[in-house]
């Protein structure tokens, strides 16, 4: 699974809240968490869906048995993955009906 890490949400840090180590400490934490999380409800979930952050070209979602997350270098790539889900949605769909 790729994460992408946005440098822009993080604020300056004060030296005496945290250190880095401490915040990447807690980063990674935090993600094993979700990781887990979302390891333990796929057992029970089996409903496609994805969605879409425009602007730092990711789609995450639930296909094919598991919980995804994508990130694309260029707006191009980025909207190829966004049709291609667009078109297994609605395949989905019509398979549902």
């Amino acid at each position: 699974m790729k994460v992408a890490v946005s440098t822009i949400i993080q604020k300056d840090r004060f030296e005496d809240e945290f250190s880095q180590n401490e915040i990447n400490g807690f980063i990674a934490l935090f993600y094993g968490h979700l990781a887990d999380f979302f390891k333990t409800i796929a057992k029970n979930y089996d409903e496609f869906f994805f969605k879409k952050v425009y602007e730092h070209l990711i789609v995450y979602g639930y296909k094919d048995g598991r919980f995804f997350e994508e990130s694309y270098n260029s707006r191009e790539e980025y909207e190829l993955a966004v049709k291609a889900l667009d078109k297994m949605k609605r395949s989905t769909l019509h398979v549902s009906r």
